[in-house]
């Protein structure tokens, strides 16, 4: 009796968890790619919903392209990094932070600019 009492917590918890999954997802996920929309930059943020694919424009950024780039999310600190290039030096790859609630977007500290 107390083996099915334990498989049937486990089974519960599972459920509990799988059921609790989708609602974290719906939180969405960063992507870039080329600016859109009225005053369009050289790139943009988006929010992917990951459930349906769909994306919105979060932040067009001017003068910097990170269509192309990688992004990582800092959960610690709550900073989002992409790598790409200022307009005035497309040659040269470097690493920004992005403020998401603000959309100011900056060269990591430390960075030659």
């Amino acid at each position: 009796m107390a083996r099915s009492t334990n498989s049937m917590a486990i089974a519960a918890f599972a459920l509990a968890m799988s059921l609790s999954l989708p609602a974290r997802a719906t939180d969405g996920l960063y992507a870039t790619g080329g600016g859109s929309g009225p005053g369009a930059g050289l790139s943009g943020l988006y929010l992917v919903n990951p459930l349906n694919g769909t994306s919105n424009l979060v932040w067009n950024f001017q003068n910097v392209h990170i269509y192309a780039g990688g992004l990582a999310y800092d959960t610690t600190t709550g900073t989002l990094y992409a790598t790409g290039a200022e307009d005035s030096t497309t040659g040269t790859s470097r690493l920004f932070t992005i403020n998401r609630a603000t959309g100011a977007i900056a060269p990591f500290p430390g960075m030659s600019q």
